[in-house]
């Protein structure tokens, strides 16, 4: 049976080899929206395309939260009736979206980011600054580290020897965990 991970602990056990950070766009104001410009270290972990999406997926998600409707004049109202204390007993507008954009994070890193070695950070732990990736060398779900032979073309569990052949390591683990991609011929290896 598969052993489960909170994304906490695997942040807390990740291995890091570095943070690929993805700034905010402010061409268009002040209003919380992220550059959908693909990172060229993110090349060879990710497809471009559902980078672009997820970063999309965030910044829709940011504009609704800002959007000013009659929900929001209402809770402005409410709150200056009530001196703030409205808030004790319900959620604004704006938190229940954060609420909803942590969930969409986890959700992404669970099923797309996480197995690809990756981890996508909350830009409200970074003051809505940044969408940073945190890339690893270890296969979170399971935290084995995975080889290509070069020799073989084939995959390997990876057990560090002084005699064994050179092996360059690739960021997604052989099953039961996940089953791994084909490398492409041309394919650089990290």
């Amino acid at each position: 049976m598969a052993e489960t991970h909170s994304l906490q602990d695997l942040r807390q056990q990740a291995t890091v080899a570095s943070k690929v950070f993805v700034q905010r766009d402010y061409t268009s104001g002040t209003i919380c929206k992220f550059q959908t410009k693909f990172p060229t270290e993110l090349e060879t972990r990710i497809d471009k395309q559902q980078f672009e999406e997820t970063i999309q997926t965030l910044n829709n998600l940011y504009a609704e939260a800002e959007k000013l409707g009659g929900k929001s004049y209402l809770e402005g109202c409410l709150a200056c009736l009530t001196a703030y204390t409205i808030f004790l007993c319900m959620e604004t507008h704006y938190e229940k979206v954060l609420k909803k954009i942590a969930k969409y994070i986890q959700e992404q890193n669970e099923k797309i980011y996480a197995p690809l070695g990756l981890l996508l950070t909350d830009p409200i732990e970074r003051g809505l600054r940044v969408v940073s990736f945190i890339l690893s060398s270890k296969c979170w779900p399971c935290e084995a580290l995975t080889c290509w032979s070069q020799e073989s073309s084939s995959l390997l569990d990876c057990s560090p020897s002084p005699d064994a052949p050179s092996y360059s390591f690739i960021f997604f683990c052989s099953p039961p965990c996940i089953p791994p991609r084909r490398a492409k011929a041309d394919e650089p290896f990290l």
